[in-house]
């Protein structure tokens, strides 16, 4: 999982003034590696874009819940969920680690652990997707388009046969529903490996260590 950067409005034909002072739309990339029935390893890319959100542990839960469910309509097959990110610190957060449980109990998909890599690394299969969609909204602008909103970097990402493997859904985070705020974890920098047990979580420095 990663956010990538903001992505500043395209206008087809843009003035100079029309450059300064844009503000960024969020997008979300979560790519889904999987074996399919037949035992061969597949993956799929869900992206979310928004238009304002905070980019905090809550809409990383939020999205990580909508990629859950819709992996469980599409892939029945699966049942089991292995998660891995950078450690920044929408990631890498004792909320997040408490809201998991309950997020597989809602989505029927069990999440068995969860692991960091270092800053700005172990994510290049998400940053490969983020280039050609990147590619694919330029390419949308080039034909006489603009892409000043969610709605149309979504039409955008989508237009014509759209980006192998991607797929893309304009969402709006439910902050109503945040209501846990506080949490009596300790020392949460101090571990990078977070695996999920019937009898509780075991919080690790590093896998097996």
């Amino acid at each position: 999982m990663d956010w990538a950067m903001k992505f500043l409005p395209m206008r087809y034909r843009e003035k100079q003034t029309d450059w300064f002072g844009q503000r960024g739309k969020h997008w979300h990339v979560s790519v889904c590696i999987y074996r399919d029935e037949s035992g061969e390893i597949g993956h799929r890319t869900f992206t979310h874009v928004l238009e304002n959100v905070k980019q905090d542990w809550f809409a990383v839960a939020s999205l990580l819940e909508h990629v859950l469910q819709t992996v469980k309509i599409q892939l029945p097959q699966v049942t089991d969920m292995f998660l891995r990110s950078d450690n920044a610190g929408c990631y890498h957060c004792g909320h997040l680690w408490i809201a998991i449980p309950q997020i597989s109990n809602r989505t029927g998909i069990q999440i068995k652990q969860y692991s960091y890599s270092e800053a700005q690394a172990g994510k290049s299969y998400c940053d490969s997707k983020i280039a050609h969609m990147r590619t694919k909204m330029r390419s949308f602008v080039a034909t006489g388009n603009n892409i000043l909103n969610a709605d149309d970097m979504k039409t955008a990402i989508d237009y014509g046969k759209g980006v192998a493997g991607c797929q893309v859904a304009h969402v709006i985070v439910e902050t109503s529903k945040h209501v846990l705020k506080t949490h009596n974890l300790k020392n949460i920098t101090h571990y990078n490996d977070v695996q999920y047990t019937e009898s509780g979580v075991v919080f690790r420095k590093a896998c097996e260590l």
